[in-house]
């Protein structure tokens, strides 16, 4: 009996090593005909293996605009930063600085990255989300640093846009005490990250240029919501890859499951196909002042009015602001077109220098993207947003005078 249960156990192990000379050997064919990237034995896993290779090739590559990261960043002068006092580790903030923060006459544009980063503080410890997350405040920093340098170094879709975006968010809840009211401190974080992230890796080209290009990247996303779903694992690759960085680390369970809906629906509504769809859905909700308790469906469907909002929210900022970013929207526009006759395509007309109206074209923006949104906006949010469409109208008063 014993010598039979060894002979069994002999044999079986016999064609374990078999089955494993089997696979050394198709691994080496593989090898030789494919190289270290080589296909897997099973070919019903080729399809993903194609994928896994294509996410690891650099995106975009065509529309390359890296530039020198940085290696840190520090906080300005005359900012006092503790790193071990977890719910304001930055004190000694003027109040003008904090006053900036808070207001729509926000400009990133004339911002270096260290003034930028006491912002994205300030920002945090108003509503106190260091402490009530348990994110360490070296985390937040070094989440601020790694986002920047995933931005490239674009006329308009760069880091500047990226804390415009971030900070236009953040002044619509401090400005509003319904919007305070109604949604959670996890809505408010959500809005914040997904805003400064939310063009992370922009090319430079939008997603008509990708589809029709065949970029991998749209290959990837079945052409749908090329950039956005692009940008959206971007940032939670970026948290997997580096957990220095991750400031979800310590949210778990069904808040952690309800922050990344949150995010993902907020950056996927920023693609600007699904913009009048957004607006209908948003506006056809009940009031939020009449709402006691909000549904999840107007939850998420404020925070991508909120992010709508912020992606394009030089519309609403001071004429001088307004006026700085749509100059450098249109020109990475027209950079674009340029590429585009290069590689014998035909531009649309928006994006020819030599054909388009920079006026006709602002103005019809302002009214036909930009007005609707604010006013859907308005519908939930109406004191604060009026304040925005005012600007707005004095704005786009003098695009007309220049067409």
């Amino acid at each position: 009996m014993d010598n039979s249960n060894e002979f069994r156990a002999g044999h079986t192990h016999l064609d374990a090593l078999k089955d494993e000379l089997i696979e050394a050997r198709h691994r080496l064919n593989d090898f030789v005909a494919y190289g270290t990237g080589g296909l897997p034995v099973r070919k019903e896993c080729m399809l993903f293996h194609e994928v896994s290779c294509m996410v690891r090739r650099p995106p975009f590559t065509r529309t390359s605009r890296r530039k020198n990261v940085l290696e840190s960043i520090e906080f300005p002068e005359g900012y006092a930063y503790n790193e071990t006092v977890v719910d304001k580790p930055l004190s000694m903030i003027p109040e003008n600085m904090r006053e900036k923060t808070r207001s729509f006459d926000f400009n990133s544009l004339l911002m270096s990255s260290q003034e930028m980063l006491v912002h994205w503080f300030i920002m945090f410890q108003e509503f106190d989300l260091l402490a009530k997350y348990k994110i360490p405040p070296e985390t937040l920093r070094d989440f601020f640093l790694t986002v920047h340098n995933a931005y490239r170094c674009n006329t308009y879709h760069n880091f500047n846009h990226a804390m415009d975006v971030a900070q236009f968010s953040f002044a619509m809840f401090v400005q509003s005490d319904i919007l305070q009211e109604k949604m959670t401190n996890l809505d408010i974080l959500a809005c914040l990250l997904l805003g400064l992230a939310h063009d992370m890796d922009h090319p430079g080209v939008n997603n008509a240029f990708l589809v029709k290009t065949r970029d991998p990247v749209a290959i990837l996303y079945n052409d749908q919501s090329v950039l956005e779903n692009a940008h959206a694992a971007s940032l939670f690759l970026m948290f997997h890859n580096k957990p220095t960085c991750n400031v979800l680390a310590n949210i778990h369970g069904a808040d952690y499951v309800q922050i990344r809906k949150i995010v993902l629906r907020g950056i996927l509504a920023t693609d600007m196909a699904r913009h009048f769809a957004l607006i209908k859905e948003f506006a056809s909700h009940k009031p939020l002042h009449e709402c006691e308790d909000i549904t999840d469906e107007l939850r998420m469907s404020l925070v991508e009015c909120i992010a709508k909002s912020g992606d394009i929210c030089h519309l609403v900022r001071p004429w001088a602001v307004a006026k700085a970013w749509e100059d450098l929207v249109m020109e990475e526009f027209f950079e674009q077109g340029d590429f585009e006759k290069e590689l014998g395509m035909v531009p649309d007309g928006l994006f020819d220098r030599e054909k388009c109206k920079v006026p006709n074209s602002q103005c019809w923006f302002y009214e036909n993207m930009g007005k609707p949104l604010y006013e859907a906006m308005k519908h939930h949010v109406p004191e604060t947003t009026q304040q925005l469409l005012d600007v707005l109208n004095e704005n786009v008063k003098k695009w007309k005078a220049m067409c």
